[in-house]
């Protein structure tokens, strides 16, 4: 069960696309600020459950050993 998400901000178009997402499936998660540099190394150290990964982190995540959960 996911129970935490990274962000990369809570004003940005990538949150509110996941904030729908999650209304859409009856999901809610707390939803975690963090520098988008910052994600996989949270999601390494399991501080978060999940992140939306923007920039050249949707190109290399699975070098990181990452999964997609939704697109």
């Amino acid at each position: 069960e996911i129970q935490s998400i990274a962000v990369p901000g809570f004003s940005t178009s990538s949150a509110r696309a996941l904030e729908i997402y999650l209304k859409e499936n009856k999901l809610n998660p707390k939803l975690v600020e963090v520098p988008f540099d910052s994600v996989f190394p949270k999601l390494s150290s399991h501080e978060v459950d999940a992140a939306v990964i923007i920039h050249e982190g949707q190109l290399t995540y699975q070098d990181h050993g990452f999964i997609l959960l939704a697109d």
